[in-house]
């Protein structure tokens, strides 16, 4: 692996690093048919959410878990598990 191509690679795996993965939890109503299960889709907090999930960068999450406290934000420390 060549220089340039290594530099590259550690570049794009910090950059994935960078972006934080957000979700906005569903809301589900039940109905006289069933029940309706919602995902948002949208913007919030300057973030576009599909489907419930929209990526921030890693700085800006303590300020949208201070304004928007029912966001889930998944980082991926958690991900990883504890050694404990």
């Amino acid at each position: 692996m060549a220089n340039q191509d290594r530099l590259n690679f550690i570049k794009a795996y910090f950059a994935v690093e960078d972006e934080i993965r957000l979700e906005i939890p569903v809301t589900s109503s039940d109905t006289i048919t069933g029940t309706v299960i919602k995902r948002f889709t949208g913007k919030r907090a300057g973030i576009e959410f599909k489907d419930g999930i929209g990526y921030c960068k890693r700085k800006d999450v303590s300020r949208i878990k201070d304004a928007f406290p029912y966001i889930i934000a998944h980082l991926p420390e958690e991900a990883k598990g504890s050694a404990e």
